[in-house]
């Protein structure tokens, strides 16, 4: 290991624990790197960008409203850090919540029923558009 070169650091703020898959696909990539997590799905906004501004991480992993994301790619060209975010994929519905712990999670439904997410593969979020067009008619 090059002694010379710190981990990278990565802040996890996905709502859920990192999935042992997604760790693996993170050892593949970056080799190895420290693993800060913020899990508060609900106070996503200034808190985070003040922990981002604190910690100062190589990458954050997030899955918040585009506002959000729109300000941490501001705060990531400041202060040099990626913004990623976790690619899932529905692989189906359950009432009896049987799924892969390796690499799914249960998202809750109104109905009592519970939908398998399967993690697929990060993403890097490099911008985010507004793209318009005059209204001529509907």
């Amino acid at each position: 290991m090059d002694m010379g070169r710190r981990m990278p650091v990565v802040l996890w703020t996905s709502g859920h624990e990192i999935l042992p898959a997604e760790g693996k696909e993170l050892r593949r990539i970056l080799g190895d790197f420290v693993l800060l997590e913020y899990r508060n799905p609900i106070e996503i906004g200034e808190e985070l960008l003040d922990i981002v501004r604190e910690v100062r991480p190589d990458i954050v992993i997030i899955r918040a409203p585009i506002p959000v994301i729109a300000s941490l790619l501001e705060l990531g060209r400041k202060y040099g850090f990626e913004l990623w975010e976790e690619e899932m994929e529905s692989v189906g519905h359950s009432s009896h919540p049987r799924y892969d712990e390796e690499c799914e999670i249960l998202v809750p439904l109104e109905d009592g029923q519970h939908e398998v997410m399967r993690f697929r593969c990060f993403n890097r979020i490099r911008e985010i558009r507004l793209v318009k067009e005059p209204v001529m008619e509907r």
